[in-house]
């Protein structure tokens, strides 16, 4: 069995409160956490998505970060497959995933919390796409995320 230390970590710091609480414990209960498998195929479909859709430009992403769903159980896979690290956002901590939270409100301007997104033409999600692709970030000093794909 690996060893994953920051799985154990988490653990630890979930039952810091605990009196005797050693790292022994936080790794059997960390290890037994793994080798549950979900019951959804969602999860076999999301780690596919983020290799075929991550994989022509794994030389630029060092590091993933999701939140704690079930779907991303195969995280180790992802890491593997992309020679990234993967970390997991503490529970209630959203603004550890800043980008992310950032992007979900400028897509909720478009697609407002009220509407099913199940509904969604596939056309509106492109051009959605297309506006915040075009969109000047500060981070790229004002250029497009389009513009600094292509000079890469």
């Amino acid at each position: 069995m690996h060893d994953d230390p920051s799985t154990t970590c988490r653990e630890i710091r979930r039952n810091r409160g605990l009196k005797g609480y050693r790292y022994e414990q936080a790794h059997e209960k960390a290890a037994s956490r793994k080798n549950t498998k979900p019951s959804t195929k969602l999860t076999d479909v999301l780690e596919a998505t983020i290799i075929e859709k991550l994989n022509p430009i794994k030389k630029f992403a060092y590091t993933l970060t999701a939140d704690n769903g079930k779907e991303f159980a195969y995280n180790q896979l992802v890491s593997l497959n992309l020679e990234a690290d993967f970390y997991f956002a503490n529970p209630y901590h959203s603004w550890e995933r800043g980008l992310n939270e950032h992007t979900n409100g400028l897509i909720r301007q478009c697609f407002p919390k009220s509407q099913n997104l199940s509904e969604v033409k596939d056309a509106d999600i492109l051009r959605v796409g297309a506006l915040l692709n075009n969109r000047p970030r500060k981070i790229l000093d004002f250029e497009t995320p389009l513009e600094a794909f292509e000079r890469l």
